[in-house]
């Protein structure tokens, strides 16, 4: 099954830094003010933590319970595509990666809803893709990916995004 630890290695890297975005406000690690907040209220990190001051442990912590447990990661069994789940997760949303994969799985020829909820028949599809031909559904996600990202109006990082679907793997 699919590694938290492998996973974060990467995001961490991927999402390193801090930026105060005229659209997205103040963020680092990836982590925006309402994602901070979530986490506070649910105690994932002190009260009084500010998105400046987030540490990679913090960060971490946040990516685990609001992000790769809301995918479902521990449950695949492939690594890469429960990292690529999860790293769009981050980036997009969590509703929003389970779109991409659901849409990519319309595309792979399955057939289910792409509605944004990882429930049983999403998940029992993604593991089916997951043994029989992994890299096939990993590069359908990036290309559903792709799609959502040209979708965005006035996208502020083009670049950066396309580097993101095109390095990580």
């Amino acid at each position: 099954m699919a590694d938290f630890n492998e996973a974060v290695k990467k995001s961490l890297i991927i999402e390193a830094g801090y930026w105060d975005d005229p659209r997205g406000g103040p963020t680092k690690y990836g982590i925006t003010e309402p994602t901070l907040a979530e986490a506070k209220r649910r105690g994932i990190v002190p009260a009084d933590r500010t998105t400046k001051d987030l540490t990679p442990g913090e960060a971490a912590a946040i990516y685990k319970v609001l992000f790769w447990d809301v995918v479902k990661g521990d449950f695949f069994s492939s690594q890469a595509v429960a990292e690529e789940l999860f790293d769009t997760a981050i980036n997009c949303g969590p509703g929003t990666a389970v779109k991409c994969a659901q849409r990519a799985l319309q595309f792979l020829g399955e057939m289910l809803t792409a509605d944004g909820a990882l429930g049983a028949i999403t998940y029992k599809h993604i593991e089916k893709w997951c043994q029989k031909n992994p890299e096939a559904l990993f590069r359908a996600m990036n290309g559903e990916q792709y799609i959502y990202y040209k979708s965005i109006k006035g996208i502020t990082f083009p670049a950066g995004w396309m580097k993101r679907i095109q390095d990580y793997n």
